[in-house]
């Protein structure tokens, strides 16, 4: 019987490319990743859905190929992004396999099936709270107001990081809004404190890796708001793209794809890993 942390070999199909384009990276040049260059072939089981008979796995490891992601521009886009590079590169739809980037919803939703806590109660707001992030879910109005434009003024005050889907990431551009409160949606967790919260057959997949989560995250301070996408290295946490006074920055990151195999994949056992038919 599969199970959560069992190893799956799929090979996805060659000659795949995805370009990013510097107008939707803000990044100085275009970008492009390829089948060929990636070291993805060897999947380990993140999640069964019994109910829907379907499958998830994710990347043994993060790719080899960093994207590099700049300013407001990068973080608006960043994890749709993410989304369509791992579509492009892993999803398979004569086998019904679909593919996106690992996002922060994941580990909520395996902390709630570990803890027993629902997401969005004021008890599961508690526990991210507890994880080394008291200000979570707090409000401030910053002395700097620029915000991208993946936010409106309606919604700014509520979380948007636990929302992202391929496809949802539909703002483009690098323009700037100013004068409204801002929400504290950052969460972080430690490596070490992974297994008692999503189980350690989980904690044991995500690992050691480092990359990029295609999630939106808020560091709301009382002077300067830093927007950034979630980012794993021995802790989930986050890496700066756009700061609220007008400051654009750059960092890079590899992705972790997670694959979703349909009810009509066959899987075969082979010496204890599981063959994609």
């Amino acid at each position: 019987m599969i199970k959560v942390g069992d190893t799956v070999s799929y090979t996805p199909p060659t000659g795949r490319t995805s370009t990013v384009a510097t107008a939707n990276s803000g990044y100085s040049s275009s970008q492009s990743f390829t089948t060929s260059n990636s070291n993805v072939t060897t999947w380990k089981v993140w999640k069964i859905d019994s109910t829907n008979n379907k499958i998830e796995i994710l990347s043994s490891d993060s790719t080899a190929t960093p994207l590099y992601l700049t300013g407001a521009t990068g973080y608006n886009q960043g994890p749709g992004i993410m989304n369509k590079i791992c579509s492009d590169l892993y999803s398979n739809s004569s086998k019904g396999i679909t593919s996106r980037s690992f996002d922060v919803v994941d580990i909520e939703e395996a902390m709630e099936e570990t803890l027993g806590i629902k997401i969005g109660t004021t008890a599961f707001n508690n526990k991210l709270k507890s994880l080394n992030s008291p200000q979570y879910g707090t409000t401030c109005t910053p002395t700097y107001k620029n915000v991208p434009n993946y936010y409106t003024q309606a919604n700014i005050t509520s979380q948007q990081n636990n929302d992202l889907r391929p496809g949802s990431n539909t703002k483009t551009g690098a323009t700037y809004r100013n004068g409204f409160t801002v929400k504290y949606t950052a969460w972080y967790i430690y490596q070490g404190d992974m297994a008692a919260n999503i189980g350690q057959a989980r904690a044991n997949v995500i690992g050691s890796r480092r990359g990029w989560l295609a999630s939106h995250m808020i560091y709301a301070g009382t002077n300067v708001c830093f927007y950034n996408p979630y980012f794993y290295g021995g802790m989930l946490g986050y890496t700066i793209l756009y700061k609220s006074n007008g400051e654009n920055c750059n960092d890079n990151g590899c992705l972790s794809p997670l694959s979703t195999l349909g009810s009509s994949i066959s899987l075969q056992n082979n010496s204890g890993v599981w063959l994609v038919q």
